[in-house]
């Protein structure tokens, strides 16, 4: 091999170098030709000494709480929607917002199981079921109950009955591929009952 042909493929080996640096730097940075960097999401941690509840969610889902209960008994809902920036790519256009939701019903005057609960009270959308199933669960070390609910929107729901109050996690989804399920799937993970 000649001397010419060597400095050549020197050449040739850098200038492919440089170009896959420009190439690479313009895809994480945004620049001609490349998309936004990639931001990964913080978590946020949501807990309630009175309702004895802890758990974590990504921080582009905006929390919103509501007593919804009456002067008799208590009902508290924590609503987790995804409306910020990092999350609109990701949900296809809907009706209305997907969302997770973290019921909690005051127990102590009734004293329900969760699968009663599932089964004999309308807060449970039970009638909704497509498939009528009721499949136990373990949830943060307690016993609680899985299953389906359909409407405008599929969704899942665990009931767990821990005390003096009835928890009922649920989602609401397009389909299992959504974002929104994933990350029901990963809060689930972190629920405690304190």
């Amino acid at each position: 091999m000649s001397p010419y042909n060597t400095y050549m493929n020197y050449i040739s080996v850098i200038l492919i170098l440089i170009a896959s640096i420009a190439f690479l730097l313009a895809i994480f940075t945004g620049g001609p030709g490349g998309r936004a960097p990639v931001v990964l999401p913080t978590e946020e941690q949501y807990s309630s000494s009175t309702y004895d509840l802890r758990f974590v969610y990504p921080d582009y889902y905006v929390l919103a709480e509501k007593k919804t209960g009456s002067a008799e008994r208590n009902q508290y809902d924590i609503v987790l929607t995804a409306d910020k920036e990092f999350d609109r790519e990701s949900v296809s256009p809907t009706e209305g917002p997907v969302s997770i939701v973290v019921s909690v019903y005051q127990n102590n005057l009734d004293n329900l199981t969760a699968k009663q609960f599932i089964e004999t009270t309308s807060y449970s959308n039970f009638k909704q079921s497509p498939d009528g199933v009721i499949t136990p669960v373990q949830l943060a070390g307690k016993q609680g109950y899985w299953y389906l609910s359909d409407g405008l929107y599929r969704g899942e729901r665990i009931v767990v009955a821990e005390g003096d109050w009835i928890y009922m996690l649920s989602v609401t989804y397009g389909s299992s591929s959504d974002q929104i399920w994933k990350d029901y799937r990963e809060l689930l993970k972190t629920v405690r009952f304190e």
